[in-house]
C-alpha cells in the first residue's frame, strides 16, 4: 500500500509531507503565515537533513511592501540547518545571507516602468496607468542579475492591457528585440475586439 503523510503547524499550516510519487517535501512560513521558502525531493540533493557542507536547494518567495509577490527563484545554499532558514525568515532577509547563489530568477516589478527613456520600445507615450498593477516581469534564468527575457505592460485607464511587449535581449543584433501587442477593446462589454501584433 502507497501512503501520503502530512505533518501540520498549530495554525494548520502544512510543514511537511511525503507522497509516493514526489517523496518529501518540506514548506516554511514568515510570521504573517506567507509561504516563503520550500524544498522538494528533487532539490533535496538525498544526503541528510541536518548536513551543513552539501548542497541544498530551495525555493524562495519574496514580497513587497503592499504584500505582493515580488521575486521567485531557487536558492542554493551549504550551510543548511532548519534554524538558518528559519532565522532567516524572521529577520525577513529571504533568500537571505546563507544563500550561496540564486537561479531561476523571477521578478515582477508594480507600479513604474522597468525601460525609460531612449530604451522604452513604448516610445515617448511610455507605459500609462501602471499604479497597482504590474509593469514588468522579468526573467533571469542564470542569476546574475541580467534578465533574459521579459514582458512589459501599458494599460488604458480602466485597467486593460493595451500595449503588452515582449522583450528579447539576445536578439537585439538582429533588431528583433521587442515584439508588440496591441489590444483593442469593446467600449461597451469590455471584451477583445481586435489584437495586432507587430
Amino acid at each position: 500500500m502507497l501512503t501520503t503523510r502530512y505533518v501540520y503547524f498549530s495554525l494548520n499550516q502544512l510543514k511537511w509531507q511525503s507522497t509516493p510519487d514526489a517523496g518529501v517535501s518540506k514548506f516554511w512560513y514568515d510570521a504573517l503565515g506567507r509561504l516563503v521558502v520550500s524544498q522538494n525531493a528533487q532539490q533535496n540533493d538525498g544526503t541528510s537533513a541536518t548536513s551543513t557542507t552539501d548542497p541544498q536547494y530551495f525555493s524562495y518567495t519574496a514580497f513587497d511592501n503592499l504584500g505582493r509577490i515580488s521575486e521567485v527563484g531557487e536558492l542554493q545554499t551549504d550551510e543548511y540547518t532548519d534554524a538558518n532558514v528559519t532565522s532567516a525568515i524572521a529577520a525577513s532577509n529571504v533568500p537571505g545571507t546563507w544563500a550561496d547563489s540564486k537561479r531561476q530568477i523571477t521578478k515582477t516589478q508594480y507600479d513604474t516602468p522597468l525601460l525609460t527613456g531612449g530604451a522604452s520600445p513604448f516610445g515617448t507615450d511610455g507605459q500609462n496607468y501602471l499604479r497597482f498593477r504590474v509593469a514588468d516581469v522579468t526573467i533571469d534564468e542564470d542569476g546574475d542579475d541580467i534578465y533574459e527575457y521579459s514582458t512589459h505592460y501599458s494599460y488604458d485607464i480602466h485597467g486593460s492591457v493595451i500595449y503588452l511587449i515582449q522583450d528579447n535581449p539576445t536578439l537585439t543584433g538582429k533588431g528583433e528585440q521587442f515584439k508588440k501587442l496591441k489590444y483593442e477593446y469593446d467600449l461597451i462589454s469590455g471584451n477583445v475586439k481586435k489584437v495586432s501584433y507587430q
